[in-house]
C-alpha cells in the first residue's frame, strides 16, 4: 500500500481514479503506471492484475474496484461495452470529446491546494443521452478533445491543461431545466429502478427511443 493515495469517488471512472493516485505521487497517469510494474494500456484494458495491483496499492477492496470499472464501461466484443449492467454500442460511450460539468469540479476542488487530486470525472458524464449535470442543472460542456486512448484518459494532465477555463466558470455549460427523462435516466444508472414501461427494454434501446421520439 503506497503512502501516499485517495480514495475512489462517487460515480469516478477507472482512469480518472489512476490518474489522481499519480498526481498524488506527484506525475502522470503514464509514468506512475509504469513505476507502479504495468503499463496505462493494461489498466485501461481493465486487466485483472494491474486491477489487482492498484487495489493494493491504494488500499481499496474489490468492491470499491468493481464499482469503478462499472461506471468506465467494459468491452464485450468489438463493438459493445457493458456499463452500470447494461449493454450499450461502445460509440455511445467512448468518443474523443470528453465532457463533463466544470461546477462539479470547482466543487471537487474546493479548500484543496492540489486540485487535480481532487477533481475527478463522473462516469455518467460519458454517455451520450445524458446532457446535464442534474446537481447544478448546467448542460455538459466538452473538457477536452484527443483521438488516443491514453492521452484521453490522462485525467489530470488534461485536467491541469484546462484548470485555468475549469475555475474562472468561463466553459460552463448554459442553465437546463431538467425534464422527467433526465431524472429518469438518472435512476436506471443508479440502481436500474425503472417503474415505467420503458423499464423492460434495455437502456440503450429505451434511450435511443426517447432520442428519437423526441425529435
Amino acid at each position: 500500500m503506497l503512502p501516499l493515495r485517495v480514495g475512489p469517488k462517487p460515480r469516478e471512472t477507472l482512469p480518472s481514479f489512476l490518474s489522481r493516485m499519480a498526481a498524488a505521487n506527484g506525475c502522470g497517469s503514464a509514468q506512475f503506471s509504469v513505476e507502479m510494474g504495468f503499463s496505462i494500456k493494461r489498466v485501461l484494458n481493465l486487466e485483472p492484475w494491474p486491477l489487482e495491483r492498484l487495489c493494493q496499492m491504494a488500499g481499496i477492496d474489490e468492491h470499491e474496484m468493481e464499482d469503478l470499472v462499472s461506471w468506465t464501461g467494459t468491452s464485450i466484443g468489438e463493438a459493445r461495452t457493458r456499463f452500470r449492467n447494461e449493454v450499450f454500442v461502445s460509440r455511445a460511450l467512448r468518443n474523443p470529446t470528453v465532457r463533463g460539468c466544470p461546477a462539479c469540479l470547482r466543487d471537487d476542488a474546493e479548500g484543496s491546494e492540489r486540485p487535480t487530486e481532487s477533481m475527478y470525472m463522473r462516469g455518467d458524464w460519458q454517455l451520450r443521452g445524458n446532457d446535464i449535470c442534474l446537481r447544478h442543472k448546467k448542460a455538459l460542456v466538452p473538457l477536452w478533445k484527443h483521438s488516443h486512448p491514453v492521452a484521453r484518459s490522462s485525467v489530470s494532465e488534461r485536467l491541469t491543461e484546462n484548470l485555468s477555463d475549469i475555475m474562472s466558470g468561463s466553459i460552463d455549460g448554459g442553465e437546463v431545466l431538467p425534464s422527467e427523462y433526465d431524472y429518469w435516466l438518472e435512476q436506471r444508472l443508479v440502481d436500474g429502478t425503472d417503474h415505467t414501461w420503458l423499464g423492460s427494454i434495455d437502456l440503450y434501446p429505451a434511450i435511443t427511443f426517447c432520442a428519437l421520439l423526441g425529435g
